[in-house]
């Protein structure tokens, strides 16, 4: 898998973010409204994309929170390529490119059900955290963080 930088309006971007949306509105149920709220894209800082063979298979990015904290969303792996690790691929070059930027924490929050992306988190080094910001309260909400410090 080959993982590019895109733009916000990268056409494969979008397609993947649609796909993403639509499990999300699955899962999320009544609460979709609520967390959609936080799934903007212009708050990227950067997002990329993986391809395989000029087919967008995944995508992620992060916002700053700050100089030293990047919070790591909209993740996501199109089912035909899940269980082959590109998801841990992606994460460990948005990794790569946050240290670049001086951060030494990266958090996240994501779904209770979601539990293919809580075992990737925690296999990579992810430790779960108290609900942070806007999640705080949220029973659905699953917040981690990860010590970017000397990690990669």
């Amino acid at each position: 898998m080959i993982v590019k930088e895109v733009s916000i309006h990268n056409s494969k971007l979008l397609e993947l973010i649609s796909e993403l949306d639509r499990g999300l509105a699955i899962n999320d149920g009544e609460e979709h409204g609520f967390y959609n709220q936080f799934n903007g894209l212009e708050e990227l800082s950067k997002v990329f994309v993986g391809y395989i063979d000029d087919q967008a298979i995944a995508c992620g990015g992060y916002i700053m929170i700050n100089e030293k904290t990047a919070e790591l969303i909209r993740m996501f792996v199109n089912h035909c390529y899940r269980g082959k690790k590109y998801g841990e691929k992606l994460l460990r070059q948005i990794e790569e490119e946050i240290v670049e930027s001086g951060v030494d924490e990266l958090i996240l929050e994501t779904g209770i059900k979601q539990i293919a992306a809580v075992e990737i988190y925690t296999r990579n080094g992810f430790r779960r955290i108290s609900n942070y910001g806007p999640y705080i309260g949220k029973e659905l909400s699953l917040c981690y963080t990860k010590s970017l410090k000397g990690d990669l």
